[in-house]
């Protein structure tokens, strides 16, 4: 089997064909100040944790975090293919190509 005769569909999910990159940076840019309450909780909620969960008897989580670890790497692997296949398909790895390719999908990290 040669290259021409190995063909997968790409498709793009739903949200990726109507995104409004306008309303999203206008949205950015008027509630930048929201990261830092998140911000702030999230220190709250890990030092509290912490704090409160210091003299608690420890849990045997190594199956929970093998799968977790599993599961994230299949997904690693997946959009990693993912991204190559859209890239040798539509520009190669040129470095300035998926800059001026407006058909690229968001999901390899090219807006």
């Amino acid at each position: 089997m040669n290259a021409t005769e190995f063909h997968l569909p790409l498709t793009e999910y739903d949200f990726e064909r109507h995104f409004d990159e306008r309303f999203a940076i206008e949205w950015m840019q008027d509630n930048w100040k929201t990261s830092f309450l998140f911000g702030a909780v999230y220190v709250v909620l890990v030092f509290g944790g912490q704090h409160f969960m210091k003299e608690r008897q420890k849990l045997d989580l190594r199956r929970v975090l093998m799968l977790w670890s599993l599961s994230l790497a299949i997904f690693r692997k997946l959009h990693f293919y993912n991204c190559n296949l859209k890239m040798l398909t539509k520009g190669g790895f040129d470095r300035f190509s998926p800059l001026l390719d407006t058909n690229l999908s968001p999901r390899c990290g090219y807006v």
